[in-house]
């Protein structure tokens, strides 16, 4: 009977040092926060998902540039398809150095073929056929936002 008393003692002695010792907050649950709690609502909105890139055609016909004016994003891609049967040659102005939005010169577009050229700077091109640079259904105008 004494060992079992001592037994009794040891295990309430023992459960008590467990009960009592641990550190406050020690092993408290934590719930997970929701919507509805607020969660995600740090004053700063949520990026925009980012944006594909996307592709614009200009066709190039013998009545001229379709469309003559076009407006794309920053990134976004123009395609100038040739479908006469000469040589074209889509370029920003002005005639002849073709400097007003570097990097837009076609070098001349066979006919049947295409030129690709991407635009990121946000701006204003005016362009040109240089081969025609007189012929004004040969002229565009390309906004970049």
């Amino acid at each position: 009977m004494k060992i079992a008393a001592i037994f009794i003692l040891v295990a309430v002695s023992i459960g008590a040092f467990l009960l009592f010792s641990r550190t406050p907050g020690q092993n408290d649950a934590v719930p997970e926060p929701t919507a509805a709690d607020g969660a995600g609502t740090t004053g700063t909105p949520a990026p925009e998902p980012a944006q594909e890139p996307a592709r614009f055609t200009v066709r190039i016909t013998a009545n001229g540039m379709s469309p003559g004016e076009l407006s794309v994003s920053s990134g976004d891609t123009v395609v100038f398809v040739n479908e006469t049967d000469s040589r074209r040659w889509p370029a920003s102005d002005p005639h002849p150095v073709h400097t007003l939005c570097p990097g837009f010169d076609s070098g001349g577009i066979p006919p049947g073929q295409e030129y690709v050229i991407p635009f990121t700077e946000v701006r204003t091109c005016t362009y040109h056929d240089h081969l025609s640079p007189g012929d004004e259904r040969f002229r565009g105008v390309i906004h970049i936002r």
